[in-house]
């Protein structure tokens, strides 16, 4: 909807045109009409900006160009009055963005820094750094909230959240998938759990899990879903590449017993591409190698991963924790689920 202009550091913004001598000219009757000289007019910097070579005016940080009378400012943060929706189209933003109303179905909310949203989401795509939303969320079967760090929000009802760290809701989630890291709190108001899938690598806390109906309600806990990818796509990329050198090796190996200067040309060309290649993908066998590392002992901290109810835990609740399943066919109240010798054991809470 073009209603903001973007710029991003370094961005020349404004150049200044320095004054000019006046020249005299003639009218019609030879007479000589006097003109005055151009008056230097000074390029002040605004907010988030520099003045560089005297006459250039460059963006110092990335957001929207705000116009304040003769100055012009870059600010970081974004505010929409009333609703994301038809009357502002989707939000793409570098900065914060502030959201007055709510986030109708169908519509994009993206920021690399916090998004505040003073209403519900319905529907629709919400990502940034921490998304805050202060009135409920409504997947209606479409629609996904991403934090690279934390959510929070009210209720979340057939929705799907994914934090890299924590999911904060303070009342129920129902019919829900939540992915989150390190912990997912639901606590305050009625802190009710059900329907849905949840999964965090360390800690699940809440008051109570599925109901009286047996609804199915799956938690998992000791694995962060992000991560877990993350590894799984690592290792295949790293079996490929160690097969693809294998084979570059085996095929150079063939050539060193052969005269190459009596091939053709183009063969050679090939030869020598593929000597090429072997070096920067044995560099990057060696990268994943070092990742693969890295992630495996992030995953070993998530040994220790629990699940703590509250109040009540109802049948038809399933759990996982460290990979170790147990269905609940009876009631359990107040209760902390860990696994000792191998097992999921209920401990107090």
């Amino acid at each position: 909807m073009n209603l903001l202009v973007l710029a991003h550091a370094g961005q020349l913004l404004a150049v200044r045109v320095p004054q000019t001598q006046g020249q005299q000219g003639t009218n019609v009757f030879g007479k000589t009409i006097p003109t005055k000289n151009g008056r230097p007019i000074p390029l002040t910097a605004g907010k988030n900006t520099e003045i560089r070579d005297d006459d250039k005016l460059y963006a110092k940080i990335d957001g929207q160009i705000v116009e304040e009378g003769k100055r012009i400012d870059i600010d970081p943060h974004l505010k929409i009055s009333g609703d994301v929706g038809v009357g502002t189209g989707n939000i793409d933003f570098v900065g914060s963005v502030e959201i007055s109303g709510g986030v109708e179905a169908g519509f994009i909310v993206k920021a690399s820094g916090d998004i505040q949203i003073a209403g519900g989401v319905a529907g629709a795509e919400v990502e940034g750094r921490n998304v805050f939303v202060s009135g409920g969320v409504t997947g209606q079967g479409r629609g996904k909230i991403t934090a690279h760090e934390d959510v929070r929000a009210a209720f979340v009802e057939n929705g799907l959240i994914e934090a890299s760290r924590d999911i904060y809701v303070s009342d129920v989630v129902l019919h829900s998938t939540l992915k989150a890291g390190r912990k997912i709190i639901i606590e305050g108001g009625r802190g009710l759990v059900t329907g849905g899938y949840l999964a965090a690598g360390e800690e699940i806390r809440t008051k109570s899990v599925g109901n009286q109906a047996f609804v199915a309600t799956r938690l998992v806990v000791g694995v962060n879903p992000a991560l877990q990818q993350k590894y799984q796509k690592a290792c295949r990329d790293f079996k490929e590449d160690k097969q693809r050198l294998q084979q570059i090796t085996n095929v150079l190996n063939t050539f060193s017993k052969i005269d190459i200067s009596a091939l053709p040309p183009n063969r050679v060309d090939q030869i020598n591409a593929l000597t090429r290649s072997q070096f920067p993908l044995a560099g990057k066998i060696k990268r994943t190698e070092a990742e693969l590392k890295k992630m495996q002992e992030e995953l070993s901290k998530m040994e220790g991963g629990k699940i703590r109810i509250s109040d009540i835990l109802y049948p038809g609740v399933s759990v996982t924790v460290n990979s170790i399943m147990r269905n609940f066919q009876s009631e359990v109240r107040g209760c902390t689920l860990y696994v000792d010798e191998d097992e999921v054991t209920i401990g107090p809470y």
